[in-house]
């Protein structure tokens, strides 16, 4: 059962409900309009990765564009079907019900949005919510919080940080391991052939330092030194572990944002987003390497939009 104040869904034998604790009505108690009931999006994932892949997902369901299921994501909580019979708006919550969405009923002409919004449904936090006392920066886990602290300025917030793919570092290590096995194979081999009586010890020397090198810098290095950021602000571009460079560009400066993926994307999904700004003659920032490099692209469109409009 779900309460008609917040949504939060309750065991059937509950008389009051768990989260805000106003009585429970089952659904045929519930004064409703002709019968009609709407379906409300009342919450959405934070991270900003996840609400595109949701938003294309509940386009499939819901027969709609990914731009208009998007636009209903960014403003939940919001109605996403109405005047619904009882049956169809709970098969259309129970369809939605895999997502990562507070999906509640409510009769039509009483959805009062406004009281899921003041009971925290919609879960995109502001920046007083992500900003602990004193700090600049988000109490969302930040994987590079010890760069950003450094660069923050007072009241700028990191809405969405990444690095390095993990499937390109992962594909890279085992690429450069096969290529070590190989060559030893393939030398020890030529060894047996010939019959030369010469240590192999400096091969497995070798052998030993591309694995070890290789697990080094894609399992570690690329994770740890290139680390991006879009904040409430500007664009931020780290490099290097202990000769650093932090590259920061406004959004107000961005002219043009350019995705190029190579050839081995086909297989790590991988790729870069390039950053142009007024003034220059070439590319001011390079996000390389860089996981589902077209919806990276996306959500700084959508960035840079949604700070344009609110200035």
């Amino acid at each position: 059962m779900f309460c008609g104040n917040c949504g939060q869904e309750n065991p059937t034998e509950h008389h009051f409900c768990s989260a805000c604790g106003k009585p429970l009505q089952s659904a045929t108690e519930q004064p409703h309009q002709n019968g009609h009931y709407s379906v409300i999006l009342s919450s959405v994932p934070q991270d900003a990765f996840e609400r595109f892949r949701v938003a294309k997902q509940l386009a499939e369901l819901m027969g709609m564009s990914e731009q208009e299921t998007a636009a209903k994501i960014e403003t939940a909580p919001c109605i996403i079907a109405s005047m619904a019979t009882l049956a169809d708006a709970q098969a259309l919550q129970n369809k939605l019900q895999p997502l990562a969405l507070g999906i509640c009923l409510r009769p039509t002409g009483a959805e009062d949005l406004e009281s899921l919004r003041a009971n925290g449904a919609s879960v995109r936090p502001t920046v007083a919510q992500l900003l602990p006392p004193g700090s600049s920066v988000s109490t969302t886990p930040l994987h590079h919080a010890a760069i950003w602290t450094k660069v923050l300025s007072p009241g700028e917030v990191v809405e969405h940080e990444f690095s390095v793919g993990t499937f390109y570092r992962w594909l890279g290590f085992t690429a450069l391991s096969a290529f070590s096995v190989v060559v030893f194979l393939v030398v020890k081999w030529l060894h047996q052939l010939t019959g030369e009586v010469v240590p192999l010890w400096p091969l497995d020397v070798f052998v030993a330092v591309l694995v070890v090198g290789g697990l080094v810098r894609y399992g570690y290095y690329l994770k740890v030194a290139y680390a991006y950021a879009f904040t409430n602000r500007r664009v931020l571009v780290h490099k290097g572990l202990f000769t650093t460079l932090c590259v920061s560009i406004d959004y107000s400066k961005i002219t043009n944002v350019i995705v190029y993926e190579p050839f081995y994307s086909v297989f790590t999904g991988t790729g870069h987003v390039g950053i142009d700004t007024a003034g220059t003659n070439q590319v001011e920032a390079i996000l390389k390497y860089v996981e589902q490099p077209y919806e990276v692209k996306k959500i700084l469109d959508a960035t840079r939009e949604r700070l344009s409009v609110t200035r």
